[in-house]
């Protein structure tokens, strides 16, 4: 007759499953993060790429975007742009509203005399009236923004 297996106190398996829960949500609490979609477009100022300055994305919480992070850019000398979230490409679905700054480097010499390339109003998302919605597959031009200068 096989000898039986010494019983376990009930403690020993409510130890072993707490244990096992922690792994399991220690596993899925890496370092990714929210899924990041791709965000790239054009930047024009009255119909003429802007050739330097960068853009901001601000979740739009009436909007249902509850995003904690604002995902950025920088114009290139083509006015295109690509956006980033925590150092990483992309940015979360959702509706943003946008600011677009696009200046001259500050002139120590002329420290008021900063030349923008877009009217004030677009250096503010809450202002700009420019707003996007971050898809998984967005229409040709989806992410274009369009300024003025003044």
């Amino acid at each position: 007759m096989p000898t039986p297996l010494p019983r376990r106190p009930r403690q020993f398996y409510a130890v072993t499953i707490c244990a096992a829960l922690a792994a399991a949500l220690v596993a899925g609490c890496g370092d990714s993060g929210p899924k990041l979609l791709p965000v790239q477009g054009k930047v024009t100022a009255d119909d003429q790429p802007l050739t330097k300055g960068s853009v901001r994305f601000v979740p739009d919480t009436a909007k249902g975007n509850a995003a904690r992070h604002e995902p950025a850019g920088e114009i290139g000398a083509d006015g295109t742009y690509s956006v980033s979230t925590l150092g990483k490409p992309g940015a979360p679905a959702g509706w943003y509203k946008v600011s677009v700054v696009s200046t001259d480097p500050p002139d120590s010499s002329k420290p008021l005399a900063i030349k923008s390339y877009v009217s004030k109003k677009y250096n503010d998302p809450q202002t700009s009236g420019l707003a996007v919605e971050v898809v998984a597959s967005p229409a040709a031009g989806a992410y274009d923004l369009k300024a003025s200068a003044k």
